[in-house]
């Protein structure tokens, strides 16, 4: 404990609603809570000083529509929506006050399922699944910990090492804002993509933590190359945290399609950041094969930045992002990825959207 002043925050387990499955030792949501306020007790009495507490990182998996999904594999079959929100009522009822964070784990589905891959993850009903959870959540955490902040400690589309030519690819750009921007408008502070490094969900890709899909996490031996080369998602996590602030709001798109039938876009509203001169941003994410065209503020004056967010080489599967249609997007020879520019526009346009794409905006 004597460095404990250094330790960010402290966890206790890692989906411990899974340990029957797992370890075959079944411990209920309040035997949990009562470990962490054995550990607040610990740290208090060893001198750790003012420090974060988290947890408890349950996880859950699937559909909430299809149960034989649920979970199915990872918890067991029997631990359907419905016990995981049980199991995590218990635990906050029981949670010590001093819970800085309420955390939970959640992926859409396994890789392994037959319908996997890139064009299900574009689907309403696969994307949509994230806000069935997450508002059950944002209510739990509201009616026992109110002053808590709400992480989903860890997700990406697909679990068990994540799907090559999805997760690590431009579809996982489309897919990720949508959750991100789902999350931010359920009362989710934070949102951890399951991985930085390692694995076939990795926002940086790594030969040496490549690993094999299926078993976790992936590890590198000793002296393996060290090459480091950011994954689409990764410029998106870049831009998320550059343009957009803290508040969101989900907006309802009014607009036709720029041709075609109409494209399904999802928006979400966000404060500006912190020194920006921007008044408010937005994400705007095109799901379709349509292009669309959006009137944002069509009475505004000034100029609105753009970050427009495509495929590399125009497919689905693409591991490479282009930024308002320019070159493939790649690190310098220092490993740095730039400032990422926009390109400017009047304010009271209409915006075009192209077909399966991302544009972040800051409005005047």
């Amino acid at each position: 404990m004597r460095d404990a002043a250094r330790v960010a925050g402290w966890e206790l387990g890692n989906e411990p609603n899974c340990y029957n499955k797992t370890f075959r030792i079944p411990i209920s949501g309040a035997d949990v809570a009562a470990n962490f306020k054995a550990l607040s007790r610990t740290l208090a009495a060893r001198g750790a000083g003012r420090f974060l507490l988290a947890g408890p990182d349950a996880e859950i998996v699937g559909d909430p529509q299809t149960s034989n999904q649920t979970l199915n594999g990872r918890c067991g079959p029997h631990m359907s929506a419905g016990d995981f929100f049980s199991w995590m009522e218990a635990f906050l009822a029981a949670a010590p006050p001093d819970l800085a964070a309420v955390t939970w784990h959640y992926y859409p589905q396994s890789h392994r399922w037959p319908d996997s891959g890139p064009a299900q993850m574009l689907t309403p009903a696969f994307m949509d699944r994230m806000r069935q959870y997450s508002d059950r959540m944002a209510a739990l955490r509201d009616k026992y910990l109110p002053s808590a902040q709400l992480w989903l400690g860890e997700t990406a589309a697909y679990w068990g090492g994540g799907l090559p030519g999805a997760t690590n690819a431009f579809v996982d750009v489309i897919f990720t804002a949508d959750q991100a921007g789902t999350l931010a408008t359920t009362g989710h502070q934070g949102m951890f993509r399951q991985t930085l490094v390692g694995g076939g969900y990795a926002l940086i890709e790594s030969p040496a933590l490549a690993g094999d899909v299926g078993g976790g996490h992936g590890a590198g031996g000793e002296g393996a190359a060290a090459a480091f080369t950011p994954n689409p998602s990764y410029y998106l996590a870049v831009l998320w945290h550059r343009v957009l602030g803290d508040c969101a709001n989900v907006v309802d798109v009014s607009g036709g399609p720029a041709g075609g039938s109409p494209a399904p876009v999802r928006a979400y509203a966000f404060c500006a950041p912190a020194g920006a001169s921007a008044t408010r941003s937005m994400v705007l994410i095109n799901p379709s094969s349509q292009p669309a065209a959006v009137d944002l503020a069509p009475s505004a004056s000034g100029v609105r930045l753009e970050w427009h967010l495509t495929s590399g080489d125009g497919t689905l599967t693409s591991r490479g992002v282009r930024l308002n249609g320019g070159a493939p997007l790649a690190p310098d020879a220092k490993g740095d990825i730039g400032p990422l520019p926009p390109v400017a526009a009047s304010a009271a346009g209409p915006l075009r959207i192209e077909p399966y794409s991302v544009v972040l905006v800051q409005l005047p």
